[in-house]
């Protein structure tokens, strides 16, 4: 039997051909690439330590210049905040300049409304005042015809022997009246003296029957002897609102009234008088149960013969309701005159007697 050849050949054509080939290509792309291979030589080196060193210095110098950069720019952006803070404060100053500005024109157009009204109102009041004056001036006019022609009657008139008693309501609405007879008391006696021979006063001044002293009287003195005007006018300045009054006060309208006739009439009239004459002075009725009663106290003082007569002066204070009318009535009663007051204690008196 023939032994097989177990031997194995690596060097066939094969496999040189495939050894030549790579070796070929191997040399080629060696060949090709040949320009592309980094020098390592000991120059080189040098040469790229150099530029690795200006590499590093151009970076320290970029960073300096950074450096530098940054702080001209922070600088600038000082700057420009500083110029947008001084901006701002003067727009606002400049806004609170036209504000204030604005302000002051309108408070200068209020003063020129206000100072426009102003003088309107004092050409209106300077107006107001003319026609106040020449009211004024026309009514001392017609004040001084009115004395003139009264004091032309009085020196034709002559009284007889006067006995006169003032009944007051002295009542906290009637200051008015007392205050008025306080400061004409001594002319009234001076003229009531000039018209009659002989003149006595009495006074009766009567409040509410509630009180504890309604009625508190002065009794006829005659005016023109001694002391005797002293002695009424001390009296009369003695009076005052609600004299005799207890607190609290009443607070009904009607007053004594009744009692205030009664005192009067039954005065110790002088046996000379022959015009014995009562004034009752009031702005308030008699209590409703004695106004019957104090007209027949009026009515019968007149038919009692010797010159008596009862007169009233009714003073409109605005609160009594029929006091008007039940004065008339009295005064008519009383065979006297009704005079609504105005004016002078002493005129309203004197239109009483005449």
């Amino acid at each position: 039997m023939k032994r097989r050849n177990r031997e194995v050949s690596i060097f066939s054509m094969s496999a040189l051909d495939l050894f030549a080939s790579a070796l070929g290509a191997f040399i080629l792309i060696a060949i090709v690439m040949f320009p592309y291979f980094p020098n390592t030589g000991t120059a080189d080196q040098r040469d790229l330590d150099q530029a690795l060193e200006r590499l590093r210095a151009e970076e320290t110098d970029n960073q300096e210049l950074q450096h530098v950069l940054r702080e001209i720019r922070e600088d600038l952006e000082r700057r420009l905040e500083a110029v947008r803070a001084a901006a701002e404060r003067e727009v606002e100053a400049a806004r609170q300049e036209r504000n204030a500005a604005q302000a002051a024109a309108a408070a200068a157009q209020q003063d020129a409304e206000a100072a426009r009204d102003a003088a309107a109102a004092a050409q209106q009041d300077a107006a107001a005042a003319q026609r106040d004056a020449e009211t004024a001036r026309d009514t001392a006019a017609a004040a001084q015809r009115d004395a003139q022609d009264l004091q032309r009657q009085l020196d034709e008139l002559e009284l007889p022997h006067l006995d006169l008693v003032i009944a007051l309501d002295v009542t906290g609405s009637m200051g008015g009246e007392i205050e008025g007879l306080k400061a004409e008391i001594d002319g009234l006696s001076t003229i009531l003296q000039r018209l009659a021979p002989s003149v006595a006063v009495g006074v009766v001044a009567f409040g509410d029957r509630q009180w504890p002293r309604p009625v508190t009287q002065f009794r006829l003195v005659d005016v023109g002897a001694g002391g005797n005007r002293t002695r009424l006018a001390g009296f009369i300045n003695s009076l005052s609102i609600n004299m005799g009054m207890r607190d609290p006060p009443n607070p009904d309208g009607p007053e004594a009234v009744l009692a205030a006739v009664r005192a009067a009439v039954d005065m110790p009239w002088r046996s000379q008088a022959e015009r014995r004459q009562v004034v009752v002075i009031t702005d308030n009725p008699a209590y409703p149960g004695e106004v019957e009663a104090t007209v027949s106290a009026a009515a019968s003082f007149a038919a009692g013969g010797r010159g008596g007569s009862v007169s009233t002066v009714f003073v409109n204070t605005g609160d009594a309701v029929g006091a008007e009318a039940f004065l008339r009535r009295v005064a008519s009663a009383g065979g006297g005159e009704a005079v609504r007051a105005g004016g002078s204690m002493t005129a309203n008196l004197l239109l009483s007697l005449l």
